[in-house]
């Protein structure tokens, strides 16, 4: 019997904690996310058969819907104990009936505030992950792809379904400062990872050599970081040249 390395044993009990915490969720989607997280290469061509935009929209829009509520979550408590004593001073500065009123108008404000961030997050979540799919089937065809678009799709909203999930802890620790830089090693570890799962679906759906799959789960990144140095140079001209 092969003994299990160091590594291998780590990920068999984050696998275990994972399963756990699953079990006592009435959510089972999230044992599929698990499975292409921690077994990528069974779990995704398990999945290749079930392809469908509209299962991938649903994964994308659930994920992304509390993720953006754990992040208003944590909004609140951020900025909670400052309006506790906004409204204490209000209270005390004006009368019962002009307080309530405005209370209540407040409440509506914050309330209608977060369910448009809700909805139209969510919304744009979902129109992000067709586009990124878009762009890397496009590559992907370009460089001799043979895959389609819905299955690529698909399998690219579990992989970031499954990572979604992953980082939702991380969420709420990016708004302590310390702990969040402490946490970024982790954060960035878990984003390699979430590439490396691209480049088997790639590699799996349109049956690319490995150096074209890299290439098509490359370039997108890339194009974008050069995108924002670009802007950065522009405005910093702008700047410039506004003095």
């Amino acid at each position: 019997m092969v003994e299990k390395s160091t590594a291998d044993r780590f990920i068999s009990k984050l696998d275990d904690f994972a399963s756990r915490v699953i079990e006592k969720i009435p959510y089972e989607r999230l044992k599929v996310w698990k499975e292409v997280l921690f077994k990528p290469t069974e779990a995704l061509k398990k999945e290749e058969k079930n392809a469908s935009l509209a299962g991938g929209a649903k994964d994308i829009g659930v994920v992304s819907f509390f993720t953006i509520l754990v992040m208003l979550f944590a909004l609140a408590l951020v900025v909670g104990f400052f309006l506790v004593l906004l409204l204490i001073l209000y209270a005390i500065s004006s009368k019962p009936s002009t307080f309530l009123n405005g209370l209540l108008t407040g409440a509506s404000i914050v309330i209608l505030a977060a369910v448009a961030i809700l909805v139209g997050g969510t919304l744009l979540f979902i129109l992000r992950w067709l586009a990124n799919a878009a762009f890397e089937f496009i590559l992907a065809k370009i460089l001799g792809g043979v895959g389609s678009y819905r299955t690529h799709a698909y399998l690219d909203a579990l992989e970031e379904a499954g990572l979604s999930s992953a980082m939702l802890p991380f969420v709420l620790i990016n708004f302590i400062p310390i702990v969040s830089a402490i946490a970024a090693p982790i954060t960035m570890i878990i984003g390699i990872y979430g590439m490396y799962i691209r480049y088997l679906i790639v590699k799996q759906v349109h049956k690319l050599s490995t150096a074209r799959a890299v290439l098509v789960v490359l370039i997108p990144p890339l194009l974008f970081t050069v995108m924002l140095v670009v802007l950065y140079i522009f405005v910093m001209v702008l700047a410039s040249f506004s003095k």
